[in-house]
């Protein structure tokens, strides 16, 4: 009965998909078995299928910068996450990074938190999350490097 409402709707289905269909045909246990083993062989290809697609950003791909400079890769970084409004702005109450000698201060004082909260190591920086890895390892090679300007 099950077959005949599917063929009505025009939803053609082989007759094996449906388990109650199985078991009223006289499929044997055996049969049924190796089906239902299909199934699931289908549901755990499926389920891989769609956990493997990952979401992934353009940082996490992109190729890493292999000699950055506060111009040309760090600025821009401190500009979106750092030097915004009431944070490390001019005027704020935190130490202000709005150009290359506050930022390179900043970095190399001998109190400075600024290499150990971007890696999220004494709590995270920005205060919206911790920045993608790639960033942060590019933040990283900068100060090994030794904080070029250009």
């Amino acid at each position: 009965m099950m077959s005949h409402i599917m063929q009505m709707q025009r939803i053609h289905l082989p007759k094996e998909l449906f388990i109650s269909d199985l078991i009223c045909t006289g499929f044997s246990k055996k049969k049924i078995k190796a089906i239902m083993k299909r199934i699931m062989l289908l549901m755990v290809v499926t389920a891989t299928f769609m956990v493997s697609c990952e979401s992934r950003t353009y940082a996490d791909i992109s190729v890493p910068v292999a000699n950055p400079t506060y111009e040309a890769n760090v600025k821009p970084v401190i500009n979106a996450n750092c030097s915004t409004s009431g944070c490390h702005n001019q005027g704020a109450t935190f130490p202000p990074l709005t150009n290359y000698l506050e930022v390179k201060g900043y970095a190399t004082s001998s109190n400075s938190e600024f290499l150990c909260k971007i890696n999220a190591q004494c709590g995270v920086m920005p205060e919206s999350g911790k920045m993608d890895q790639g960033t942060v390892d590019m933040i990283n090679r900068w100060a090994q490097q030794g904080y070029f300007e250009k």
